[in-house]
């Protein structure tokens, strides 16, 4: 009888989106991979904080070692923010994407808040890793995309 692909749980999507978030900030690879690196993100880490959007994230964001302090927010926090202070650019999770191979897709992007309310955030840049488990561990496969806004 053929083996059925194992599904992620979300625990697993929640830790997958902290390793990939932990290797754009940190400028380390994912397993199975080189670095992972979002071509905009000096956009995010110009503020005092990074700004991670609650918005499509699987459990909890707990990073030790990042650059800045990570605050997760809402919209509303940052529409707020950006109208107080100018433009911010923060990190946004798309929700993950799960084949029926057991492959999943994690979508991270990088975003722009505009102080003004009648735009919508504007997308920067977007990194797209694929992940498949293999002997109980989770590695990036060979599609691995970066695009731009």
């Amino acid at each position: 009888m053929p083996r059925q692909p194992t599904v992620p749980s979300r625990k697993d999507l929640g830790r997958l989106q902290q390793a990939l978030l932990e290797a754009v900030l940190n400028g380390e690879p994912l397993p199975g991979g080189g670095p992972a690196q979002l071509a905009d993100l000096g956009f995010v880490l110009r503020h005092a904080r990074i700004h991670l959007l609650d918005e499509g994230l699987v459990g909890r964001v707990a990073l030790e070692g990042a650059r800045k302090p990570v605050a997760v927010v809402s919209v509303a926090d940052l529409r707020r923010e950006a109208r107080a202070h100018g433009d911010i650019g923060y990190l946004h999770f798309l929700p993950p994407e799960a084949d029926d191979a057991g492959e999943v897709w994690l979508t991270l992007e990088g975003r722009l808040v505009t102080a003004d309310t009648g735009r919508e955030p504007a997308s920067l840049s977007r990194l797209q890793v694929k992940l498949r488990r293999l002997d109980g561990r989770w590695e990036l496969t060979s599609e691995t995309r970066a695009l731009a806004g």
